[in-house]
């Protein structure tokens, strides 16, 4: 019922990014059998985010595994509990009962199963070290877990509602700051000609004043591909991100938006 009601409000990727492997060899090196939503999950979305925000993890993502991830979550929550006994509520596994990580948001949120007994029975809990005992407990899977909070049916104390729903598989990208000289004109038409750039975009979040002054608009072109903010907040400025195989094809894109902005490409910072 969970994966069923998740991909109904967010249809899984055509290409999911390491979805396929040998979840018999993963469950012997964590010493348990994981829940088959869980494993469905990984097989049908793959390692990526939901909304831009919770980060699934896939055990078979190169260096950068669910079971590595884990580890060191693991680790970190075993360190905060040996200087501060009380900070950490729960036992980690592989100890009884403990939490075994399998998420997590760009806010530090880890989502865990608590382990014990069979694992289609493992409920999920949603924990932040910096929020000491405040925790989400929820009595249903992975799946169920994700539907609940992309649906907005269930409200958490650390997640927040999401502005959108999405799954992006994960992709390399490269990562540009383009900086632009002064603004002219209204930020409408300006937003506008980028996105006429780049269509179809879809809108992912905005935020800032009411003026012209000081906005920021989130962007994705090519199925979620290529990523850009139009950012008037700290200076005048589109931020790219996009896969290197696509990467000409966006600057010339971006070249025509600025072009129709009014504006002029001053450098162009890499990182």
């Amino acid at each position: 019922m969970g994966l069923s009601l998740l991909e109904e409000l967010v249809p899984p990727p055509a290409t999911p990014t390491a979805a396929v492997g040998d979840f018999a060899a993963v469950e012997a090196a964590l010493g348990t059998a994981l829940p088959g939503d869980y494993k469905e999950l990984v097989r049908r979305y793959g390692y990526g985010s939901f909304c831009d925000f919770l980060h699934l993890w896939s055990p078979f993502f190169g260096a950068c595994t669910m079971m590595e991830l884990a580890r060191g979550v693991l680790d970190a929550d075993t360190q905060l509990a040996r200087v501060a006994p009380n900070a950490v509520p729960f036992a980690r596994y592989p100890d009884p009962d403990g939490v075994l990580p399998w998420a997590r948001s760009d806010n530090g949120d880890v989502a865990y199963w608590v382990t014990g007994g069979k694992p289609e029975g493992w409920p999920v809990v949603l924990w932040n070290p910096r929020g000491g005992q405040r925790y989400d407990l929820v009595e249903c899977g992975a799946a169920a877990f994700l539907a609940a909070w992309i649906g907005g049916e269930t409200a958490f104390t650390l997640l927040p509602k999401p502005a959108f729903r999405s799954f992006d598989p994960w992709c390399a990208r490269v990562h540009e700051t383009v900086e632009l000289d002064a603004a002219t004109g209204p930020f409408a038409a300006r937003l506008e000609a980028l996105r006429a750039a780049f269509d179809p975009v879809e809108m992912r979040g905005a935020f800032g004043s009411d003026d012209d002054h000081a906005r920021q608009v989130h962007l994705v072109a090519s199925q979620g591909s290529v990523r850009l903010t139009y950012d008037t907040v700290y200076g005048h400025n589109v931020r790219l991100a996009a896969p290197l195989e696509m990467l000409d094809a966006a600057h010339a894109r971006l070249e025509a938006a600025v072009v129709a902005m009014g504006s002029r490409v001053v450098r162009v910072v890499r990182s």
